[in-house]
């Protein structure tokens, strides 16, 4: 017998209210709009982020990075498309998860002449010029690398950190540096919104105008990039909190359609702070994007189940975890914080990067922290739920079938993830059910049977303390 999406949804209506569901909704209809769809299939974005490093550093080993996340079988990796390298030529400041003053790259090139000199102490950038042999090199070569391995490639455009903290004097766009900008904030000010500039540069327009054109620029030729690919999401902004929220609207609304007409790349907004946009109803928006706040699990599981429970239904992705920057950066959470965000978000239907900087790493001159746990964590999770058939549509979220964890179903099959609980109550129809506990500490699994009776609820606990995943298949229902 299996269960119709139609049956799980009155089922799951006429359970009892269990005290500690978090959340109103009873049952959401398993959709493949809740999926990533890249390259005409159905994912799960489950991945790591290494942000800036692999573009910005010319001796990040992109083949290395991509070789650990390969071996852990993870699928989707993240990165930034520039961040100026927070660092002096004299190596008085340097970043400290490198250690050294590192062979930086961005998509432009430096100037001939060394003087008058950039903040960095190097030659000022022109803005005008791309930098071919070194940028675009390996922004092609990680494309086809991650292309190569079936991976899903994430690749945010705008995050370059205009803004008035931390490390603006080493942004390419501030007049110090050669670029148009008098600060950060007017990264999103453009002179024509809506409205392309066309013809050739002219360095006498007023900076609006310039500022424009050269993130007009940086964004055709980001789209011709990715063209020839058909595994890439691309996001305008993984932040943008310090920016005018109007101004920052408009310009999310001009690439929008500026990329539009260009790619057929699935994109995404960071819906956390963009005022007045509305991610969900608007047409050109593929992925919903949003950012941790804190580490409670119930707390992540109600927010999750808020956003994958709106229409038209989106994949809503976890774009920033913040995880624990061994190197002294962020905030100071732990792995396990990071684990039980990442499962009890994905049990609420959604998406996770983890941003690891740890994975700066793989430049070989930079000292490792240890980090590798947690691509671990993300490579342990991706395999239990890869030989579980989810792939972010064929399960939908049911957080009134089992009380204490947060809970996929699907007709015949139940998974969930349990944070701390003593005993669950278990709402299934009737019936023997086979399944095992995984320990998504090590990958560890304890094998277990439950008979439901044909009323009232069931009662399990947990084989130890700690968090545990459960994954139970009704027995004689005809599965997939």
């Amino acid at each position: 017998m299996r269960w119709s999406a139609a049956a799980l949804f009155l089922l799951c209506m006429a359970c009892s209210p269990a005290p500690d569901v978090p959340h109103p909704v009873t049952a959401l209809q398993p959709a493949a709009e809740r999926a990533v769809s890249v390259g005409g299939r159905a994912r799960l974005l489950l991945g790591d982020s290494a942000t800036q490093a692999p573009l910005q550093n010319a001796n990040f080993d992109i083949q290395a990075w991509l070789d650990d996340l390969d071996a852990r079988g993870i699928r989707a990796a993240m990165v930034w498309a520039f961040m100026a390298v927070p660092q002096t030529r004299d190596g008085r400041l340097v970043d400290r998860r490198y250690g050294y003053v590192v062979p930086d790259l961005t998509p432009w090139a430096r100037r001939p002449e060394p003087l008058p000199a950039a903040a960095d102490g190097g030659p000022r950038w022109d803005l005008s010029t791309f930098d071919e042999d070194g940028y675009w090199r390996r922004f092609l070569h990680l494309l086809q690398e991650t292309a190569r391995r079936d991976m899903t490639l994430w690749i945010t455009l705008f995050d370059g950190w205009a803004k008035e903290v931390g490390d603006i004097p080493f942004h390419p766009f501030r007049r110090e540096n050669g670029g148009p900008l008098r600060q950060g904030q007017d990264f999103v000010i453009l002179e024509t919104y809506g409205t392309e500039i066309q013809g050739p540069f002219d360095p006498d327009w007023p900076w609006p105008r310039r500022n424009q054109w050269h993130q007009e620029r940086l964004a055709d030729r980001v789209a011709r990039e990715l063209n020839p690919f058909d595994h890439v999401i691309l996001e305008l902004f993984n932040e943008g909190e310090w920016y005018d929220s109007r101004a920052l609207r408009r310009h999310q609304e001009h690439f929008l359609d500026f990329l539009r007409r260009r790619v057929s790349t699935p994109l995404a907004v960071n819906a956390d702070v963009v005022a007045g946009l509305n991610a969900w109803e608007d047409p050109r928006i593929a992925v919903v994007s949003w950012h941790t706040r804190g580490f409670d699990t119930v707390a992540i599981s109600g927010r999750w189940l808020d956003g994958v429970a709106r229409t038209p239904i989106k994949p809503l992705v976890n774009s920033e975890t913040v995880p624990p920057f061994p190197t002294g950066y962020g905030e100071k959470v732990t792995e396990d914080d990071v684990r039980r965000l990442l499962w009890a978000t994905v049990m609420s239907g959604g998406h996770v990067f983890v941003q690891d900087d740890s994975a700066f790493a793989f430049d070989p001159a930079a000292p490792d922290p240890g980090g590798a746990a947690l691509r671990d964590q993300i490579g342990l999770a991706t395999r239990f739920l890869d030989e579980a058939g989810y792939h972010g549509s064929e399960f939908a979220p049911a957080p009134r079938l089992i009380s204490g964890g947060h809970v996929l179903a699907a007709p015949g099959r139940v998974l969930a993830y349990v944070p701390d609980a003593d005993a669950l109550h278990l709402h299934l129809p009737h019936g023997h059910y086979q399944g095992s506990w995984l320990d998504p500490r090590d990958g560890n699994r304890v094998p277990l049977q439950v008979a439901i009776p044909p009323a009232g609820e069931t009662v399990l606990s947990p084989p130890f303390s700690g968090d545990w995943v459960l994954e139970l298949t009704r027995a004689g229902d005809n599965l997939p």
